[in-house]
């Protein structure tokens, strides 16, 4: 399931790369199927990686992947990139707390990563990034 998991967050993530994808001539799913249809396939693969999560009793993957699949389906039906962004986004945030809670020293790791890159990305390039917006 983590790879399902994975591989569906990598697949949403070329709708925010779609425009220049398709700038530089590349063809990716988001780029030939559109977004809707690859916010579908990244919701089918967050609803197999949380039903194998929960026929595994895993609940590190389940439950990142119940949320995720939920405002994804949100963001399918009403066509809204926004919310396909954000599901993504909960989606690496909650499997990053779920696996910190086994290894506590990765959510310090996290925390302080989050804290640079927001400096980061504040100064160098003054736009507030990571963020959960979309």
């Amino acid at each position: 399931p983590y790879i399902v998991a994975f591989a569906s967050g990598c697949i949403l993530t070329g709708i925010l790369d779609r425009e220049g994808d398709i700038a530089q001539g590349k063809r990716t799913l988001a780029v030939v199927y559109g977004r809707r249809a690859t916010a579908a396939v990244g919701l089918v693969g967050f609803v197999l990686a949380c039903v194998w999560g929960l026929l595994n009793l895993d609940l590190v993957i389940a439950l990142p992947a119940a949320v995720s699949t939920v405002v994804l389906a949100a963001g399918v039906v009403v066509g809204s990139a926004a919310l396909t962004v954000r599901a993504n986004k909960y989606a690496i945030f909650l499997l990053s707390v779920a696996v910190g809670l086994f290894f506590p020293v990765y959510l310090f790791i996290i925390a302080v990563y989050y804290l640079l890159a927001r400096w980061y990305h504040r100064r160098r390039f003054d736009i507030a990034y990571p963020s959960f917006g979309a």
